[in-house]
């Protein structure tokens, strides 16, 4: 079997969604302030977007970094990784990061923005256990998935309409995932096969051949990630067969119940052309 090649640019509508997604709060992030310290990295307690767009990292008091400096512009980077909620196995989902311009927000400012009504409640709750705050100026954003790599504007990023299933404690995302895992895993193989052979509207994100693997890894389907965008699924097949992560598709304004729907069609459509799943 021929062995489709891995795409280099992730599509512009999911590549987007994830940015929005973890600049806005998902995922963990780390911070590199590379001009002052290369060799350090700070752990974000909490970060997000507040209702004017603008880009924010809470840290713990117990981070250790010091006082910062508030008169300071400070060029830095921050990486935010996000990984799948599916409980079976670790998979990392996305890895996002982006450089920018930071600028830390003088303590007796502080109370002011944690008490803003537009301020993530997370970031609110670092700052308000006596934690830094900064605001962080960026152009773009680079997002890196099963697909590939994909540059991200700032602008983009901040206009993508925020779903209902997607967010930093949202449950709506949970729930996506646990329909998605409500499946039988030959019915989720069969839904991987549909797209693969163009029955289920979706893109294989990558196919290569399997290495085996954890022997309780094998032959099992994992939802690596699931917003309005749609449901990626990843195969780990059998040694010698062949591994795929596929990208299959979900209405405009996705809900829970879409995601269901969704998945239930792809399996009645395999099922309608007798599709038998791919080692």
């Amino acid at each position: 079997m021929a062995v489709n090649p891995t795409p280099s640019i992730c599509s512009n509508a999911r590549a987007t969604s994830l940015a929005r997604r973890l600049v806005g709060g998902e995922g963990a992030a780390t911070l590199m302030r590379y001009r002052i310290d290369p060799e350090s990295c700070l752990e974000v307690a909490a970060h997000g977007l507040d209702s004017k767009g603008r880009i924010l990292l809470a840290f713990s008091r117990h981070s250790g970094m010091g006082a910062p400096s508030t008169d300071v512009l400070e060029e830095v980077r921050v990486d935010i990784r996000l990984e799948s909620p599916d409980p079976r196995v670790r998979i990392l989902a996305a890895t996002l990061h982006y450089l920018g311009v930071l600028q830390w927000i003088p303590e007796d400012e502080r109370d002011g923005w944690a008490n803003s009504p537009g301020i993530p409640e997370d970031v609110a709750a670092v700052i308000e256990a006596g934690g830094a705050l900064a605001v962080v100026n960026i152009n773009r954003v680079l997002v890196h998935d099963s697909a590939g790599v994909a540059p991200v504007s700032a602008i983009a990023m901040k206009n993508y309409p925020v779903s209902p299933l997607c967010g930093p404690g949202v449950m709506g995302s949970l729930e996506a995932h646990d329909a998605v895992l409500s499946f039988p895993n030959h019915e989720l193989r069969a839904v991987i096969t549909a797209v693969v052979e163009g029955l289920a509207d979706g893109d294989v994100l990558d196919e290569r051949p399997s290495h085996g693997g954890c022997e309780h890894t094998q032959d099992r389907v994992y939802c690596v990630d699931v917003d309005s965008t749609g449901i990626t699924l990843m195969h780990i097949g059998p040694l010698g067969g062949m591994s795929r992560i596929v990208h299959v598709e979900l209405p405009a304004a996705a809900t829970v119940e879409d995601v269901q729907a969704t998945l239930a069609a792809a399996v009645s459509q395999a099922r309608s052309h007798r599709v038998h799943p791919r080692m």
